[in-house]
């Protein structure tokens, strides 16, 4: 697995850096976790407007967090332009392998936010590199899913 075969032009969404050394269950957390991010951005690309096969990737808090705020992209009428790019620094798995977490830093300084009509409206708020960490929860079936995430400031990590 490497960071290129993560990615996907199509969508806009580049993994530049993934941690080297990974073990076959880091390994599907990661791939996992990518699945979900990129069904997230997915999403905020498209406005909102589909959130089918969020419940396949995401659990708990997160996908009802997601599903909010993806109502509320769309009755905004805002939707993000990509791209986006991220630098994966963590794959943690806890001793029992029932939780696990990814740390990333998602760059979103070409990203732009347009509104119903095409028009850029992005503000500062909008772009910048900020760091997240994503718990991942193995709830018996063959997959992770995301199911808490923590973000950190704009500043406090780097994809480059």
């Amino acid at each position: 697995m490497t960071a290129e075969s993560l990615s996907d032009p199509e969508l806009g969404y580049t993994v530049v850096s993934i941690p080297d050394g990974l073990d076959a269950t880091q390994t599907k957390v990661l791939q996992d976790f990518i699945a979900y991010d990129k069904a997230t951005w997915r999403i905020w690309f498209g406005g909102g407007k589909d959130t089918t096969g969020i419940d396949k990737v995401a659990t708990g808090s997160t996908l009802q967090h997601v599903i909010n705020n993806a109502a509320k992209m769309k009755a905004d009428g805002r939707r993000a332009q990509p791209p986006v790019r991220v630098s994966v620094s963590d794959v943690y798995v806890d001793g029992g392998g029932v939780s696990a977490q990814v740390t990333i830093c998602v760059d979103q300084r070409k990203m732009s936010m347009l509104d119903d009509k095409g028009n850029d409206v992005t503000t500062q708020a909008d772009r910048g590199q900020v760091p997240l960490a994503t718990r991942m929860v193995h709830p018996g079936n063959n997959g992770w899913l995301a199911t808490e995430e923590q973000q950190g400031q704009d500043g406090e990590c780097s994809v480059d």
